[in-house]
């Protein structure tokens, strides 16, 4: 900032930032403390009047009001809050930062595409397994398209996801006419030798509730599941006696007999 030039006839007092006119006998005042002083606190004296110091005044005091405006005015004050509107409030807040993060940090998968196979489920005749067969090592697209379209069922566990998936590829008849290994006293063709045997524990593995699952139990599942097929409704089921041994005892009197069973009297 430029200053106002001193007259030439008044002398100008130069100190510490500021300047002001002062008188002659000022002046003179001001020269004889200054030849008076020692001769290194002259030469400051005069240094000082010379090159005055820079202003000790804080900065602050020459920023203009509209600078302060301007660098204050995005602060908003919180207005008073109860305890519990400030529970509720951060309570929101963390809420909208916990969604935030599960959104951030969720694998975002591609939607996956309707596989179709061209088969109508379920089966019910061992030439529609044999035909399911032949497609499986026809190509290996097929085989894929098979686990997909077998994984879209799911379930909550391991163990339902798989029998699951066996209730829809088989018909209670022909489940019958299959164990595990194959053989035995009925001569059933065995499961396990299929092509088909792979792509069920890989859609398993596939699903959600069974990742990863070891394949030792979800053979353990499939196994009970073509044990069970014996008491499942239809031709071929194992049909259960329920015979019940009913145990007469006479009264004293030998008047009657009951029925521990049924309850009844004769």
């Amino acid at each position: 900032m430029l200053k106002k030039q001193p007259d030439k006839n008044m002398p100008w007092e130069f100190s510490w930032g500021f300047t002001r006119k002062c008188s002659t006998s000022d002046a003179q005042e001001i020269a004889t403390t200054t030849t008076s002083l020692p001769h290194h606190l002259e030469n400051e004296s005069l240094q000082n009047l010379i090159h005055p110091r820079p202003s000790l005044t804080p900065v602050s005091k020459f920023t203009s009001d509209k600078t302060r405006r301007v660098l204050f005015s995005d602060v908003r004050p919180r207005p008073k809050e109860t305890f519990e509107e400030l529970v509720l409030r951060l309570l929101t807040e963390l809420k909208t930062d916990v969604a935030e993060l599960l959104r951030r940090s969720k694998v975002v998968n591609p939607s996956k595409k309707v596989v179709e196979i061209p088969f109508s489920l379920p089966f019910r005749e061992q030439r529609e397994i044999d035909q399911l067969e032949l497609w499986i090592l026809a190509d290996e697209k097929n085989s894929l398209d098979l686990i997909e379209f077998l994984s879209q069922w799911g379930g909550e566990t391991s163990a339902k996801v798989t029998r699951r998936i066996l209730s829809e590829l088989f018909d209670s008849t022909l489940g019958r006419q299959f164990n595990y290994t194959g053989g035995g006293t009925l001569n059933k063709r065995s499961f396990s030798a299929l092509e088909l045997h792979d792509k069920v524990v890989a859609a398993t593995r596939q699903c959600e509730a069974a990742y990863n699952t070891e394949i030792v139990k979800i053979e353990r599942v499939i196994q009970n599941y073509f044990r069970d097929t014996r008491d499942k409704k239809g031709p071929g089921a194992r049909i259960r006696s329920r015979n019940v041994s009913k145990k007469k005892k006479s009264d004293t009197a030998g008047g009657s007999e009951t029925s521990v069973a049924d309850g009844n009297s004769k």
